[in-house]
């Protein structure tokens, strides 16, 4: 029997921490809870694995020639890394206090367009890019 553990990174896009691990289309195994590692145990003759994180999922990895009766070792992270978030929030609220500043310059109207830039790019990867936004990498121990 194979077993599997999913090292997490400490990253915002795993804040509620509420997933699946799907083994050749059928779910095998559920988490709800935020922790450091997680522990599966693969039925015979798998396949293939997905690991989904609320509405995020990695793409397929393929389970079926890992060696037998070994424990496998998987770093998980996220592609969107903490920093672009913080940086997206903050440039967003200097948008939205430059918004109430009544006489503005014109350079001040063109700073604003593009402070909403990283914010508009986040809100795109959370509403659509979803497959492939978990990167799932075999870590040799």
């Amino acid at each position: 029997m194979k077993t599997l553990v999913f090292q997490f990174d400490n990253n915002y896009m795993f804040r509620l921490m509420q997933g699946a691990v799907w083994v050749d289309g059928q779910r095998l195994t559920i988490f709800k809870e935020k922790v450091k590692e997680k522990r599966v145990e693969l039925p015979e003759g798998a396949k293939e694995l997905v690991l989904t994180i609320e509405k995020y999922s990695s793409m397929p990895i393929a389970v079926a020639n890992l060696p037998e009766n070994q424990t496998h070792y998987f770093k998980v992270r996220s592609r969107v890394s903490n920093a672009f978030y913080v940086v997206a929030y903050v440039l967003f609220f200097g948008f939205l206090c430059l918004e109430f500043w009544h006489s503005k310059p014109d350079i001040l109207l063109w700073l604003e367009g593009f402070m909403v830039v990283p914010f508009m790019i986040l809100v795109y990867v959370q509403l659509f890019k979803r497959k492939g936004m978990i990167v799932v990498k075999r870590v040799e121990v």
